[in-house]
């Protein structure tokens, strides 16, 4: 289990060895930031408390478009979704996060590749959306 190098010194991490985690799971200490994540198998944070915006950006950097930095538009999306998770416990249907971003949907997936469900939830910190996202 291995992550492609930090690109910058302020996402310097290292993997934590947990037996106690299921198969596939990291711990990953992010040393700069002096905070511990937990991800799934698909790298979905799974302690939603330790989420910050430089949690964001690790996330972001790391998995979804390594080594770029977030825009305005991306942080639009993030802070949204991440807003409505806090709020209700899951992410919203797709239809009504393009409303509220006013982004249509070819412009999601060019800010986030892996699209709404796998890159911009994985980066607002919200599990693994089992729906229409």
């Amino acid at each position: 289990m291995s992550l492609p190098p930090p690109p910058s010194p302020e996402f310097e991490y290292e993997i934590v060895q947990d037996p106690s985690l299921p198969p596939g799971w990291k711990k990953i200490k992010l040393k700069a930031l002096g905070k511990e994540l937990v991800l799934d198998e698909d790298n979905f944070l799974q302690n939603p408390e330790v989420w910050d915006e430089k949690v964001a950006e690790f996330l972001f950097t790391m998995f979804e478009k390594p080594g770029e930095k977030m825009t305005d538009d991306h942080w639009k999306c993030v802070r949204y979704l991440h807003e409505y998770y806090v709020t209700y416990g899951v992410c919203p249907p797709i239809r009504l996060f393009v409303k509220e971003t006013g982004f249509d949907l070819k412009k999601i997936h060019e800010l986030f590749p892996n699209g709404p469900a796998k890159g911009a939830c994985k980066v607002a910190g919200a599990p693994k959306p089992t729906g229409c996202v």
